[in-house]
């Protein structure tokens, strides 16, 4: 199962997944693989660390842009929030419906019987267990990464800003250099 998992990732396998997942339109699987893919999916936690990877990554944007917005604008960001958070369920949704689209390409050379065991392996209290830990291994890499990137944001911003020009005076224009001349032309004579 793993060499399939990892054969999905393979280079190339756009076009493949969609070429594969438009005869699923002709020809449907049966009930029993999708509840087989359905359970690998859920023991596996894949749609809810995808998930939980979108939500960690968004929240760490969020933080990075609330600290160097002004308080209107640091609302807004608090009222998107609260609009995504309204819109979760049908977020996670989407996001379930497609990994179960990539299941459905990854395992499209396995058995249902080899399926079955490995649905069956994950739902033990070992698999549990093992898909428990690596799952809050990488919400909690995700979480790290995302402040990470908030912190770097902020800094940038602030460095941006202790190294700006000062503000020119309204209604003088601000000094413009020369500008490059393309190359063949001559700069004309001052006036």
């Amino acid at each position: 199962m793993v060499r399939l998992e990892q054969s999905g990732a393979a280079p190339g396998q756009i076009q493949a997944r969609t070429r594969y997942l438009a005869t699923l339109e002709n020809k449907q699987p049966s009930e029993d693989r999708l509840v087989l893919i359905f359970r690998i999916d859920e023991a596996s936690r894949r749609s809810e660390a995808t998930f939980g990877a979108d939500k960690a990554l968004t929240n760490g944007w969020n933080l990075g842009i609330q600290q160097v917005l002004s308080d209107t604008e640091q609302r807004e960001v608090v009222q998107t929030r609260l609009a995504l958070d309204l819109f979760r369920a049908q977020l996670r949704d989407v996001v379930s419906e497609e990994i179960l689209r990539d299941m459905m390409y990854v395992y499209r050379d396995a058995t249902d019987a080899e399926l079955r065991a490995y649905a069956e392996f994950l739902e033990s209290d070992a698999g549990a267990w093992f898909f428990n830990t690596v799952y809050t291994g990488q919400q909690a890499v995700l979480e790290k990464a995302a402040d990470k990137v908030a912190e770097e944001f902020v800094r940038s911003v602030q460095q941006r800003q202790s190294t700006r020009p000062p503000p020119y005076a309204p209604g003088k224009p601000a000094p413009i250099g020369p500008l490059p001349i393309p190359p063949g032309l001559k700069r004309p004579p001052p006036a």
